[in-house]
């Protein structure tokens, strides 16, 4: 709140008979619960408290660069009060920034959440935080407009990303929200948690189909995506079957001359997170390895505070020693907008931005009142 413009801290403030919903909430939950029970401090929900997250994750598993995100919060884009989404949006960056960005600890990084209903507001937006060292990416968060991400509605917000040397973010779940009119399986919405999971890759199939077929990749040919949370064992399939279409039917988009499968190796990566090891290692290797050079696409997520939260031990002792090196470091030094400064010397800004002391909480690069 105390990051919102006065007007709208005001018009938030509950009253007595009256509270606006500030931040949606995800459709599904887990029954025996979503989150870790011992990342919670009491005082706030779990992943809140940066002590826990240093000693739980960055400490005891020798983390040497961590990239924040969202929860809840990523689905603040998808608000039907748009204009309000967007300060939301605003004020989660600014927070961010202050709060842990800025915190001391030099591991720690994050993403630019942007309002993407309203895409020349979001470019803004991508461009007044995203110079921010520490902002490594930009995460597009929930979806609110009904339509994939190769739809030209986006073009902006790609626009800016490549602009500052950003890559994309798309996440599984963000369309789990009554609000969202962004399905997130193919026929329509789920109407069970475990719906929820197993079918979590199908709206993220969607989106990079999409984005390879409107020829998104070529207009921005720096662009880079990821897609996180749905892990890559589905990924073999879909390249077979985008390979063989395209074949038979690749003069219908004379604007992708290249084959998909070209796309996805140069622009997308993928998460390690959820790693599907119930049938066995052997197996979930096994569908990996039905694309070559997979292990230059994946980079290791740890899905932390979350119930299924994999520790570097496991996803290492699922994956062969060879591609060690290149999903735990490698592939996320070459994807993401590290800042660039010499060894003991302090990360500049990717371009001049403007702060505005008045109220605002120190180091917070801010818009006006």
């Amino acid at each position: 709140m105390e990051y919102l413009p006065r007007a709208w801290r005001d018009y938030l403030s509950p009253s007595v008979d009256y509270t606006v919903p500030v931040i949606p909430s995800h459709t599904f939950g887990r029954l025996s619960g979503s989150k870790l029970r011992d990342a919670g401090s009491g005082t706030g929900p779990p992943g809140s408290d940066y002590s826990l997250l240093k000693s739980q994750l960055l400490d005891s598993q020798g983390l040497e660069r961590a990239i924040l995100t969202y929860d809840t919060g990523a689905l603040i884009p998808v608000h039907p009060a748009q204009f309000m989404g967007e300060e939301l949006v605003r004020a989660a960056n600014d927070w961010t920034i202050d709060r842990w960005l800025e915190s001391g600890d030099e591991r720690l990084y994050s993403l630019v959440l942007v309002p993407n209903q309203l895409p020349q507001e979001s470019a803004r937006e991508i461009r007044r935080v995203g110079a921010h060292p520490r902002m490594v990416g930009v995460l597009l968060g929930a979806n609110g407009t009904g339509m994939l991400c190769g739809h030209s509605h986006w073009y902006p917000i790609y626009e800016a990303a490549v602009e500052l040397g950003l890559p994309v973010v798309i996440e599984a779940g963000n369309e789990s929200n009554i609000y969202t009119l962004t399905h997130h399986t193919a026929a329509g919405p789920p109407v069970t948690y475990a719906e929820y999971r197993i079918l979590a890759d199908q709206s993220l199939t969607g989106h990079l189909g999409s984005l390879i077929a409107q020829g998104v990749f070529e207009r921005f040919p720096d662009l880079k995506v990821m897609a996180l949370g749905a892990g890559a064992d589905w990924l073999g399939a879909v390249m077979t079957r985008f390979d063989f279409k395209f074949d038979s039917h690749g003069r219908e988009i004379p604007w992708a001359p290249k084959r998909p499968s070209e796309y996805f190796r140069k622009s997308i990566r993928l998460s390690t997170h959820p790693l599907d090891v119930g049938a066995g290692v052997d197996s979930m290797l096994h569908l990996l390895q039905t694309v070559d050079g997979i292990e230059d696409m994946l980079i290791y997520a740890s899905s932390y505070p979350n119930w299924d939260t994999e520790r570097v031990s496991e996803v290492a002792d699922a994956l062969p020693p060879e591609w060690h090196s290149r999903v735990f470091r490698e592939n996320a030094l070459d994807f993401f907008a590290w800042p660039t400064a010499d060894a003991g010397a302090t990360p500049t800004l990717r371009s001049n931005l403007k702060t505005d002391p008045g109220t605002t909480p120190a180091g917070v690069l801010r818009r006006s009142e």
